[in-house]
């Protein structure tokens, strides 16, 4: 470096920005500790870190995903207009049109163009899977506001993850919404949700279960596949890939017809308890 650097530090870290005199910015790292020498006298050690390369390139691959989310948007906003446009038309041909096998096919015109839509849809979700960096959240919290959001009217709902935190992707809720949302449009007349957790060697499970209908055993090996679903198929696959992302691990073995049995793996050094947990 040159001696005529200047040194800004950034608040409450050891991340410095190096200025040397031909303009050039480098990014340095201090570490420092405590050392005691066998004369007894003390010190402290550095270890100084040049990461200018990395912060570059973290930088480049940030702008570079913030454009590509831009035109992903534009591309979703123009096409979701345009199918809004189809949809009307479609809407229009099924007034005015009087024979039978014309009506089939308008109504399967539309069901591809709603199908279409859904997916569309799915990827403004997707795209935002690690955009934002994973921080600790608690998931406890998380499945009481999910279940807030339904109506629970008639349903026993026992949340043992108070205080419980997990390292995850921000979007860990969209995770709990759809295994609740799922317990109402495909578990039967579910009564009973329930979350808990146990712990498996070193990792940390969470489960959840229902007493609803459960998972057809023909369907288990798919359940969490791309398009696999009686819907858009897309709300597992979903919440595989937004778990993933730090490591999290789900799947169910329940037993058909006795409600479902989801598993959520959580790795050691992913999970801890927070003090109103005791």
């Amino acid at each position: 470096m040159s001696s005529g650097k200047k040194m800004m530090k950034n608040p409450g870290d050891n991340i410095f920005m190096v200025f040397s005199r031909d303009g050039s910015v480098r990014y340095i790292r201090m570490n420092r500790t405590f050392t005691v020498h066998e004369n007894d006298q003390t010190g402290f050690n550095f270890i100084i870190t040049d990461f200018t390369g990395r912060k570059k390139a973290e930088e480049a691959l940030f702008l570079a995903n913030k454009k590509l989310n831009m035109l992903s948007s534009i591309a979703r906003h123009d096409i979701l207009n345009s199918i809004m446009a189809v949809t009307g038309y479609l809407e229009m041909s099924k007034d005015i049109a009087e024979d039978p096998d014309l009506q089939k096919f308008i109504a399967k015109e539309t069901e591809a163009v709603n199908l279409i839509r859904r997916q569309i849809e799915f990827t403004r979700q997707y795209q935002d899977i690690g955009v934002n960096e994973p921080k600790w959240q608690n998931v406890g919290i998380i499945a009481d506001q999910c279940a807030g959001m339904l109506d629970m009217e008639g349903i026993k709902f026992e949340n043992k993850l108070k205080g419980l935190e997990i390292f995850c992707d921000p979007l860990i809720e969209k995770v709990f919404y759809n295994l609740m949302e799922n317990s109402f449009r495909h578990g039967g007349s579910v009564t009973e949700i329930s979350l808990s957790h146990s712990m498996k060697g070193e990792d940390l499970v969470i489960s959840y279960r229902d007493n609803g209908v459960g998972i057809a055993d023909k369907d288990r090996e798919k359940l969490f596949q791309r398009c696999f679903g009686k819907n858009t198929g897309l709300g597992l696959f979903l919440s595989r890939e937004i778990l993933s992302i730090t490591g999290i691990l789900i799947a169910e073995n329940g037993k058909e017809g006795k409600g479902v049995n989801f598993k959520i793996t959580v790795p050691k050094g992913s999970f801890r308890f927070t003090p109103d947990k005791f």
